[in-house]
């Protein structure tokens, strides 16, 4: 094609008006359930169900939940030559999602801890444990945003870099006689591409680590437990959904409305599913039994005891740790015994030939002849 004779121009665009109220209306929709969400948990912190499942595991990921819904409305605003929108997009959605699944992993990680290998010496682990594993989780994307803001202050020039915009590159107006191209900002600076990668390495790793804790605890079934079962599915879908992120951060950035919907439908699924998964199903528990009294019965019949002292998750953990030192026990002593059979018997014969043996001797003893007691001389 010969190039067009006709003046040139350059329109900056950003993502459609349209787009922009869907995604607007999604991050107010997940802020509204995550703010619910929240509420619920303070309300209900102390009934028996919500003590067994750390209610301040809950809290964390709700506010982790929270930041994600947030930065879904900051990945569709449109960036300008400041650098402020960029570090809050990585900033917001690396706080928010590493919070949740680092609460998601220490979580399972205390079903791992007292399910998978119990033993009478290792010690319950108490919320504060799991605060202090969340922390030091947490310290890691400090330092990388930390590294990442003071590589962009350092540099304040290389801003949001222009880039054709591939869902429509240029128009041709024949009766102006003007050619328009289209263009896009996007964050491309060398440390922002440094911090989302080693960002997303750094959830990968965590991802594994959740998966393979999913993995060990697979087959533990405790009735009023079953919140490890719903962390495993919470991790389970989130691992899919990370792939796709990253799927879409490398390759759709240029379609900026494309990228738009997508991205903002991975988060919102993301944070929807955990908080569905971890909140929901208590919210169902409760109603069905507000005071907990039927978490560890059999079946689900009601009972009319109003004194039943409450089971704190220390107990049941303890008596779960008995339970299977008990069946331990019983295991190892049928062992032992069948091993010590063969000697058993062995011991039963000769005892029993030492005895047969006995009774002969008494019996030549009564019946020998008895021994003359007359006068010596008499004869």
């Amino acid at each position: 094609l010969e190039p067009y004779d006709g003046t040139v121009k350059k329109q900056t665009v950003a993502v459609s008006t349209p787009v922009l109220v869907i995604v607007a209306l999604m991050s107010l929709f997940g802020c509204v359930y995550a703010t619910v969400c929240l509420l619920f948990n303070a309300i209900c912190r102390n009934k028996k169900l919500i003590r067994l499942t750390s209610p301040n595991m809950n809290y964390f990921i709700a506010v982790g939940c929270l930041l994600i819904y947030s930065s879904i409305i900051i990945y569709a605003l449109p960036l300008q030559q400041t650098k402020i929108t960029c570090v809050s997009r990585v900033s917001a959605l690396s706080f928010g999602y590493t919070l949740c699944l680092a609460c998601i992993l220490v979580k399972m990680w205390r079903v791992f801890h007292i399910f998978a290998s119990p033993s009478p010496k290792s010690k319950v682990l108490k919320d504060w444990h799991l605060c202090v594993v969340v922390v030091t989780l947490m310290t890691f994307v400090v330092c990388v945003i930390a590294v990442y803001v003071l590589m962009e202050l350092l540099y304040p020039g290389q801003g949001p870099t222009m880039v054709a915009n591939r869902e429509m590159e240029m128009s041709v107006d024949g009766e102006q006689q003007v050619v328009t191209h289209y263009f896009t900002h996007i964050c491309d600076s060398i440390a922002h591409r440094v911090a989302t990668y080693v960002l997303f390495g750094y959830l990968t790793i965590l991802h594994i680590g959740a998966l393979y804790m999913s993995y060990r605890t697979r087959k533990v079934k405790v009735k009023g437990l079953d919140d490890s079962k719903h962390i495993a599915v919470i991790v389970y879908v989130t691992s899919v959904l990370l792939v796709l992120a990253v799927v879409f951060v490398t390759t759709l950035t240029t379609f900026i409305n494309v990228f738009a919907v997508l991205f903002s439908t991975v988060l919102f699924t993301e944070s929807t599913v955990m908080l569905s998964l971890v909140f929901v199903p208590k919210m169902i528990g409760l109603r069905k039994d507000p005071h907990g009294r039927n978490i560890f019965s059999a079946n689900n019949n009601t009972t009319n005891n109003t004194n039943i002292p409450p089971v704190t998750f220390s107990e049941t953990c303890r008596g779960f740790v008995l339970d299977t030192l008990k069946r331990r026990v019983e295991t190892l002593e049928a062992i032992v015994a069948k091993a010590e059979m063969p000697a058993r018997e062995k011991h039963r014969i000769s005892t029993r030939k030492v005895s047969f043996q006995e009774q002969a001797d008494e019996t030549r003893v009564t019946t020998a002849p008895p021994l003359s007691t007359g006068p010596v001389g008499s004869a």
